[in-house]
This record gives structure tokens, sequence and C-alpha cells, in this order.
């Protein structure tokens, strides 16, 4: 069956059981949208080549902010950004406290090494009263926790042919803050105040090459 078959035949089985199910890409996005306004001074940390997946637009969030720069460590994605005119090939942020209103990390966080010294340092160039918004997965959901006990090069295989991503733009992942609890003790420790976290099951045509494992997988979400 061709990947636009399955892409039909997944989306009726989720209207199906699921009904109302959506991305948490596009979550995030609505996010985004109603936070982003013609004053803010916006760092997109891990910009990679896309601010988000190809289905949402991103250019017309990126023109309505009054700066937008992205950062990434990896140079052949993020020359290759779509949308972001301002980027910054790196690790540390070389930016005075304060540049910034907003900071937001789409699918970054759980890749992160040592989350304590990045928030410390997110904190340092983020402005008062400004905020940062990050989209990562939950370490407790079930497929995080099998992956977990994947071997990387394995995961990177299995990752590419559910998803279809280029191993090139597969990272390891480390979910050192991906739990609730975490969040809140890294935050408050970096001098942050959480002020929202939701959780969102989430739609995914990738999960149609779990073959039967789908319909278990939409009748949990529904549960």
């Amino acid at each position: 069956m061709s990947s636009s078959a399955l892409a039909r035949l997944y989306w009726k089985l989720e209207s199906w059981i699921v009904p109302g199910l959506r991305s948490s890409q596009n979550v995030y996005a609505e996010v985004l949208y109603s936070t982003v306004t013609p004053s803010t001074r916006w760092l997109d940390l891990g910009c990679g080549h896309q601010v988000f997946p190809d289905w949402i637009d991103q250019n017309s969030i990126v023109r309505r902010a009054a700066m937008v720069v992205g950062i990434d460590p990896d140079a052949g994605s993020i020359k290759h950004h779509k949308a972001i005119r301002n980027r910054v090939v790196g690790l540390d942020l070389p930016f005075a406290a304060g540049s910034f209103d907003l900071i937001t990390a789409n699918m970054v966080f759980e890749h992160l090494e040592n989350p304590a010294a990045v928030l410390a340092d997110l904190r340092r160039v983020l402005a008062p009263g400004g905020k940062l918004i990050f989209h990562t997965v939950n370490r407790r959901y079930w497929k995080v926790m099998v992956a977990r006990g994947i071997p990387q090069s394995l995961k990177t295989r299995l990752v590419h042919w559910m998803e279809g991503r280029a191993e090139a733009d597969i990272y390891p992942t480390h979910y050192r803050i991906n739990t609730q609890r975490d969040i809140f003790e890294s935050g408050a420790a970096a001098g942050f105040h959480v002020h929202d976290i939701q959780f969102v099951n989430t739609s995914s045509t990738s999960r149609m090459k779990l073959g039967p494992f789908v319909l278990v997988e939409l009748a949990l979400i529904r549960l």
C-alpha cells in the first residue's frame, strides 16, 4: 500500500475511533500564534530548518514578530531554514541579557544533556516578563519508555522508516526534562515560574507502520 493510501486509512480510522484528535504540532502552533505580537523579540532554540512541519504556515508568524533569531548547532540544517533570516550556528547563546521577549523550542528539550545549564542561559537572555514555550515528549508515554531501551543506531533506522525523516535529522535523546516534576523542579532552579503544562494526545500517520497496533493505540487514546 502506498504512503498516501496509508495516510488516508489512518485518518479514517482516527476519525472513527478518536474523533477530533489533532497533532500536538497544531496545538503548539496555536499557542505561538496567540503569543507572538508585532513587538515580540523571538528566539527559536534548536530551530533546524523550519518552525513547524510543512503542513503548518510558518511565514506569517515569523513576519508578525519584530525580530526573530534562530539558533541551532547543525549548520547543514539551519542554512536551509525556510522562514528565519537571522540564524546562528552553535550551542551557546551569544546574546546580551534580556535580548528576547519570547523563546521557543519545538521538539528540542528531549535532546538536552544538561537542561539546567540551558535553562539558566535562556533565563539570562529572556527579558523580564518574557516567556519560554517548548514542545517536547512525555517520558512516561509508553512508546518513549520502549524507545529508551533501544540502541541509538536501531532507533535512528526505525524513526527514518516510520516518519520518513532523514537520518541526519535524528539526534540522540536524553529525556532529562520530560516529566511534569522535572519541568517544575528544573524551571524553579533556573528562576522560571511554570505557568502552564498541556498534555496532548497526538495524531500521526507514521503510526500506520505499526500495523494492527495502531488500533490498540487509538483505542487507548480514546479511553
